[in-house]
């Protein structure tokens, strides 16, 4: 019973592919020539809008990939200034941390600094910072 059910279903499905076949040829509004011309025009045309769109993506890709190359760019440039400014303001601070320092050592005639000064003193926000 059931190698006659695939057999019928077998006999079905090619039955349906003939008749599917004649109809697709009775019916055709064009013939065979024609088809196939109407056919490659379509695949050329299909093929055209591809390479156009992917053109246009490309470009699009590469625009973006311009822009954020300067966007780093400046990012890089402004974090070097900024680092460049912080490395001046703790060169400032050092320097006169070290002129403090010699103040209150060659004051006091001892060898250890006195740091009463800077445990006393108001720290500003910049200082904090740094």
């Amino acid at each position: 019973m059931a190698n006659g059910s695939g057999d019928s279903f077998l006999a079905g499905v090619i039955l349906g592919g003939i008749a599917g076949f004649a109809v697709g040829v009775l019916l055709a509004p064009k013939s065979g020539s024609e088809m196939r011309a109407d056919l490659m025009d379509r695949t050329d045309s299909a093929r055209e809008q591809l390479w156009d769109r992917t053109g246009s993506a490309r470009e699009q890709f590469m625009d973006r990939t311009s822009d954020a190359r300067e966007q780093m760019e400046e990012l890089l440039d402004s974090t070097s200034q900024r680092l460049e400014e912080i490395r001046a303001e703790a060169a400032n601070v050092a320097s006169s941390f070290r002129q403090r320092v010699g103040r209150n050592s060659s004051s006091n005639g001892e060898d250890m600094p006195v740091m009463a000064e800077f445990e006393s003193a108001p720290q500003s926000d910049e200082e904090e910072r740094v």
